[in-house]
This record gives structure tokens, C-alpha cells and sequence, in this order.
């Protein structure tokens, strides 16, 4: 940890929704770098200046976390990426990302966090057979699928 940072960073890649009411018409969906308990780095398709406020939507695993934050910083290069600076959490959003983080220190950390869904996939699995199946959850490493049936382990299957 950086003798600097008042707060441990963790790895993490988790959709975070930026809108700023301070930039008219500003809306970014981006990814993060990681995360901490006073902010997050996050990549975005446009950056906002330094010091701009902005509104937060964070998936924190079960639900949707709102703060406000500031930016601290930005760099922008063939990623754009800005530091955060949460400014408000409420005490429930404030509960919800102590969660994650927690988990996140704890000894099986996600490199992405897992976004809850539901809908109807069909799944190709050799030698050619289409079995309906329901996806759970997406994350950029996978997705989780349910199927009616048992599908052996390493079997590679093709969604669609």
C-alpha cells in the first residue's frame, strides 16, 4: 500500500453508472480498477475535469448503491481513467459497499463482480445438441447457466 493513500485499494472490474450534475447531459457507463473504502478508479469513454462533482450508481453484489463523488484526477490515454473521491454515501449505500469491500479483502476475492440476471440462453453442447437453459449471472470471466440437465466439467459449450 502507498505510504500516501489514507485507504487500501482492492482489484476489481464492476459496472459503475457516472452522471454529472455538474456537466450537463453527462452520462458514463464505466469500469473499474479497482476500489476503496473513500473512492474508486474508474475507466470511462469521457472524462470529466478535476474537481467536477458527479452521481454514482454502484453494484454492490445484491443491490444498487448511490453516492456522490468528486474527481480527483485524470488521465487520459488509450484507457480513460479517473480517480473518485466519494463525497456522500448514505448509511445504508455506505453498508452495502463495506460489504464488498470485506469480501473483497477476504480469501476468495473476484477479479469482476458478478451482475445478477435472468433470461432464457440456448447452449450448443457437443456433438451438436441445443439445450434451453437460463443464465444467473454475467461477469466478465463467465456467466453462470442453469440447465436441465448435467453437462460434464470442461465441456465446451457454445451460448446463445
Amino acid at each position: 500500500m502507498n505510504d500516501n493513500r489514507k485507504h487500501r485499494r482492492f482489484p476489481l472490474r464492476m459496472p459503475v453508472l457516472c452522471e454529472g450534475p455538474a456537466v450537463r447531459e453527462y452520462r458514463a457507463l464505466g469500469l473499474t480498477q479497482n476500489v476503496s473504502q473513500g473512492g474508486l478508479l474508474i475507466e470511462v469513454p469521457r472524462l470529466l475535469a478535476e474537481g467536477t462533482a458527479t452521481s454514482l450508481r454502484l453494484l454492490t453484489g445484491d443491490r444498487i448503491a448511490h453516492a456522490e463523488a468528486a474527481v480527483v484526477w485524470s488521465v487520459e490515454a488509450s484507457l480513460n481513467v479517473m480517480g473518485l473521491q466519494f463525497t456522500m454515501l448514505t448509511a445504508a449505500d455506505h453498508r452495502a459497499w463495506e460489504q464488498l469491500l470485506a469480501f473483497q479483502a477476504g480469501p476468495h476475492p473476484r477479479a469482476s463482480l458478478r451482475i445478477p440476471v435472468d433470461f432464457t440462453v440456448t447452449c450448443l453442447i457437443p456433438p451438436v445438441t441445443g439445450v434451453q437453459g437460463r443464465v444467473k449471472n454475467l461477469s466478465d470471466d463467465g456467466m453462470m447457466i442453469v440447465l436441465p440437465r448435467a453437462v460434464p466439467p470442461q465441456t465446451r459449450v457454445s451460448v446463445a
